[in-house]
């Protein structure tokens, strides 16, 4: 709901500056996607079948700034950019819908009375695992690349390169592709593999795409590797 209704309050937007603010309410809400939605998963399914799930989940993800140049070049150029916010809060609306009848609920303490020494507590235990603590550091990490390339991608192929937004689009297809490509690879592996295995396995072509991609003009080819 949070995500819909700054959707349609962005159309209000009468500067750059409130638009700034009410694109980054809207990034506050797909942090629920990481907190909530693969808790969630991880609670109902056992865990080669989380990985599956999580791994299918990350394609239809990345489909959106696969696409997105691409689409949102062409529609800006035939249609109003309020528009785009429209469809958003329309498409979230109805995944808020099909959420709510669909997903199972995993939480185990209905009813009870927010407590804050209580919660306290929990993330104090959370904090003292140190294997924990330590492997959600490594994810946080090896995703700053990639969320470093879609920030920064833009400035580089379309103010330091001078290439137009679908030729920006077109470049974007070969890294996201991979990435999709490497979900997909995972999700096969899963069965076959210990977890430990796979994050080991994966490790390699990201510490060498990051490399590749520091190396002069690398950088597409780097992270195309990295995904």
């Amino acid at each position: 709901m949070w995500f819909i209704v700054t959707c349609l309050a962005i159309l209000l937007a009468q500067n750059i500056e409130q638009f700034t603010l009410l694109r980054f309410l809207q990034g506050i809400s797909l942090c629920f996607i990481g907190a909530v939605g693969y808790a969630a998963i991880q609670e109902s399914f056992e865990e080669a079948v989380c990985i599956k799930i999580t791994a299918l989940m990350a394609n239809v993800a990345l489909i959106a700034p696969l696409l997105g140049p691409l689409v949102g070049a062409a529609w800006i150029h035939v249609l109003p950019w309020e528009g785009m916010f429209v469809l958003f809060a329309a498409l979230a609306a109805i995944s808020f819908f099909g959420l709510q009848r669909a997903m199972p609920e995993t939480a185990t303490r209905i009813g009870e009375k927010l407590s804050l020494k209580e919660l306290g507590r929990d993330y104090k235990l959370v904090l003292k695992n140190g294997r924990f603590v330590a492997g959600a550091l490594a994810l946080g990490f090896v995703s700053l690349p990639l969320l470093a390339w879609i920030a920064q991608s833009p400035i580089i192929i379309i103010t330091g390169e001078q290439l137009s937004s679908y030729e920006y689009g077109l470049l974007q297809v070969p890294i996201f592709g991979a990435l999709i490509a490497g979900n997909l690879l995972l999700a096969r592996l899963t069965s076959r593999r210990t977890v430990r295995s796979l994050i080991i396995m994966g490790g390699w072509p990201i510490m060498i795409g990051l490399l590749v991609a520091g190396c002069g003009n690398g950088y597409l080819i780097g992270m195309r590797i990295y995904g």
